[in-house]
């Protein structure tokens, strides 16, 4: 890293080949499919821009911060404002992407779960959840208790990992 930070090509395309398949699965985990190659793009032109900033020795957490922050500024111009909130606010770009893995997480689920859930935050009483899914309302009430608290399990650590700071760059 040191070697590309001073100018050295082929120093910089080692860099690429060893951290090309992780910036890639961070930057998958916090875009939309159709995105992530063009945010790829977008982090390691950043990171070239900005090797001089790199001061070691981590280079994979100095890059994934790049790739957030790039995947960041993405949603903070493509995103509209929440009620109340302005486009790209750090806690709306936050909450958008907890609301993107937690999609993610829950596409991934049995079929039951992600009904149970998907007619729970439509506003369906238990009752009605148990009559669609052919169980109790007390059979129902615990399987949309339990899902969201795997999707929380799923969601929650992957937004305190993701908390890299943005490299400062010349």
């Amino acid at each position: 890293m040191r070697a590309w930070a001073e100018g050295d090509a082929a120093a910089g395309s080692a860099v690429y080949r060893i951290f090309r398949g992780r910036v890639r699965a961070k930057v998958a985990s916090l875009a939309p499919p159709h995105r992530v190659d063009d945010l790829c793009q977008e982090t390691w032109l950043e990171a070239t821009r900005c090797r001089c900033s790199w001061r070691g020795p981590e280079v994979g957490a100095w890059l994934y911060g790049i790739a957030r922050n790039v995947t960041l500024a993405h949603h903070r111009r493509t995103h509209n404002p929440e009620p109340g909130g302005s486009v790209g606010s750090a806690g709306s770009v936050d909450r958008q992407l907890e609301a993107m893995r937690a999609m993610r997480s829950l596409s991934n689920m049995a079929d039951m779960k992600r009904r149970a859930v998907g007619y729970w935050s439509m506003g369906a009483t238990s009752r009605e959840i148990g009559a669609r899914l052919g169980k109790s309302e007390e059979a129902a009430r615990k399987v949309v208790a339990r899902t969201i608290g795997e999707l929380a399990e799923k969601v929650r650590p992957a937004c305190a990992r993701g908390s890299a700071e943005k490299p400062k760059c010349p």
